[in-house]
């Protein structure tokens, strides 16, 4: 902490390290992420001009991180942004702030779960859950928070991945044929992942607003073997995530609910009446994959192998559509 101004301002950092770190939420006050290592350093730097522009850097580095990730998270996370970006009306006291957390996790697995209806009792338990899990040695990311106008209509986050290699597993519970009968969990790999976008959602909360969630991903060398149980975890991951069931909900919940509604759909899990509508909008780009079609159930012994040259895919779902145009180049 400086005690001195210098020409650029005051100057302010924090460095923090922790060694074996659990992260749990308030959203079901389970684990959230679990990790060998946490390493934090804050640029929380002031310019001489108490109004002026401020700018915050977070730089956050993650050894072997186990992340399970809900919808729910990704909600909190939202909410904890608005709550940064919140400031008072008053124009004589305001200040305009923005927030960039650069984020590297090293060795890291991402789990989404795509259990039916987004039936969760315990987020981390492996032997209840079904996941598509997502691994790699690195991944690193940027994120941009503005808080620079005051009362603005609606808020807008920006964000940046990259990938040197990253590889898709499946992994279900030990009572699931799957965990017993797949010859191998790893089902697909890509190379030089990146992912640009942008999160853009109102400031207060209707069913006539809308949400806008825009990416641009692009990939190489990309491998998958597309059995059949992972077009059905696709839809799971999409309904969990962002379709009808993106509030989880307890066995209990779900048995509970079903006594006294009598009825075998499931509702307790869809969103809420009074919520904006978020809207998906993905640009796909691969260069240089394959796609392995196999002719057994759980073994890829025999099949039949589709290459292409490129893949573009415009993909876009709200609520109540989905559609996926595609184009491939040179398939053979």
């Amino acid at each position: 902490m400086g005690l001195t101004p210098r020409q650029d301002g005051w100057t302010n950092f924090l460095n923090l390290e922790l060694k074996r770190v659990r992260i749990t939420t308030s959203i079901n006050y389970g684990i959230f992420t679990e990790a060998e290592g946490l390493r934090v350093q804050c640029d929380l730097s002031n310019p001489l001009q108490w109004s002026a522009l401020h700018n915050w850097a977070f730089n956050i580095t993650v050894f072997k991180p186990s992340i399970f990730l809900l919808r729910d998270h990704i909600t909190l996370f939202s909410d904890c942004g608005s709550d940064w970006t919140s400031a008072p009306t008053d124009y004589a006291t305001w200040i305009p702030y923005v927030y960039t957390l650069n984020l590297n996790l090293v060795d890291f697995s991402l789990f989404l779960n795509v259990n039916d209806g987004n039936i969760i009792s315990s987020p981390s338990e492996l032997n209840d859950n079904s996941y598509l899990t997502f691994r790699g040695a690195k991944i690193s990311g940027k994120i941009v928070v503005p808080s620079d106008k005051i009362s603005p209509v609606e808020h807008s986050v920006k964000f940046e991945w990259s990938s040197p290699a990253m590889a898709l597993t499946v992994h279900a519970p030990v009572w699931n044929t799957l965990s017993v009968l797949l010859s191998e969990q790893e089902i697909g790999n890509l190379h030089k992942l990146e992912l640009v976008g942008s999160y853009i959602y109102p400031a207060d909360v209707s069913r006539k607003n809308i949400e806008t969630l825009d990416m641009q991903v692009s990939a190489s060398y990309m491998s998958v073997v597309f059995y059949g149980f992972l077009l059905r975890y696709l839809f799971n991951m999409r309904n969990n995530y962002f379709g009808e069931h993106v509030q989880f909900v307890t066995l209990e919940e779900y048995q509970r609910d079903q006594k006294l509604t009598g009825r075998g759909a499931l509702h307790t899990g869809k969103r809420p009446p009074v919520e904006n509508v978020l809207d998906v909008v993905m640009a796909v780009e691969v260069a240089k994959g394959a796609m392995i079609l196999p002719s057994r159930l759980y073994e890829v012994s025999e099949g039949v192998r589709l290459h292409f040259d490129m893949l573009e895919a415009d993909v876009r779902f709200m609520d109540y559509y989905m559609g996926i145009p595609s184009e491939a180049a040179r398939l053979t």
